[in-house]
């Protein structure tokens, strides 16, 4: 692993040089930039992400990599930080190159790398309804089971991302420790693509638990095709697009309200966070 390097470029207006140096004043501070997980570190924790500060100065640019892949981050409204949006992987090594400059003084750039530690015991997802390509109703969840327990429910499920074309209003409700669900308040709209993305890659979900790699996966949601049936023989109907729908598919979850399929969340501070 290469030394990380911190360089200062100093930029000096037009026509300064001897005229400056009579004037004898007081050359500018630098901007000090600070990276967390600090260059050369060896088994940095992959939960607590990437995080790029500015003292004295803004950020302008930061560009982090990771397997040859461009790692997603955003600045703050200040710019002087920057953070991963998620996770690091686990067992990795990471390159960051940042640059941050004060409003007349120079330019900073810091650069190096560093390496995340390995997953002790990895977790992954086991399976996931629907499957990738599968053509769904419109009342259809997406199922997600883990191949281990989850301990810490509000980091995992802060990794499980649902993007569809039309919006949505949508909640994750968990069902034991290795099975969480999410379903829409009311139901999808007909004729579009769903995309469900698991960022576990360095989540920590127990003590020495830690989700191994991301994965995503699309879906259809088809024509609103809606039959009334018997859940289970006990008739749940409900209406959607002018007719009565009834949860086929085994599992029952439109039985619940709203608000109490909301309430199985574990965003809601009742879920420990390591």
């Amino acid at each position: 692993m290469r030394p990380a390097m911190a360089i200062v470029l100093a930029l000096l207006p037009a026509g300064a040089g001897a005229c400056a140096a009579e004037t004898a004043a007081a050359p500018a501070t630098p901007a000090v930039v600070r990276v967390q997980p600090a260059f050369d570190a060896r088994r940095a924790r992959p939960d607590r992400g990437l995080r790029v500060t500015a003292e004295g100065g803004r950020l302008t640019k930061v560009l982090a990599y990771v397997e040859g892949q461009r790692v997603r981050g955003r600045f703050d409204a200040a710019r002087t930080t920057w953070r991963s949006d998620w996770t690091l992987k686990p067992g990795a090594e990471y390159t960051v190159t940042a640059t941050a400059a004060t409003a007349t003084g120079p330019v900073t750039v810091a650069s190096g790398r560093f390496r995340t530690r390995p997953a002790s015991r990895p977790l992954r997802v086991a399976a996931v309804a629907p499957l990738p390509g599968e053509t769904v109703g419109v009342g259809m969840p997406i199922v997600v089971d883990f191949d281990a327990p989850v301990r810490y429910r509000a980091a995992v499920e802060r990794a499980l991302e649902v993007r569809s074309a039309g919006p949505v209003e949508g909640a994750w409700r968990w069902v034991g420790d290795t099975r969480v669900v999410y379903r829409t308040r009311t139901f999808w709209q007909p004729r579009q693509q769903v995309t469900f993305t698991a960022h576990l890659a360095g989540v920590r979900a127990a003590p020495g638990v830690y989700g191994a790699d991301d994965m995503t996966l699309a879906f259809t949601v088809g024509r609103a095709r809606i039959d009334a049936k018997s859940l289970r023989g006990d008739p749940v109907t409900i209406t959607a697009t002018g007719r009565e729908y009834t949860d086929d598919n085994g599992w029952g979850f439109w039985r619940l309200p709203w608000d109490e399929w909301r309430s199985g969340s574990a965003l809601d501070g009742s879920s420990p966070v390591p």
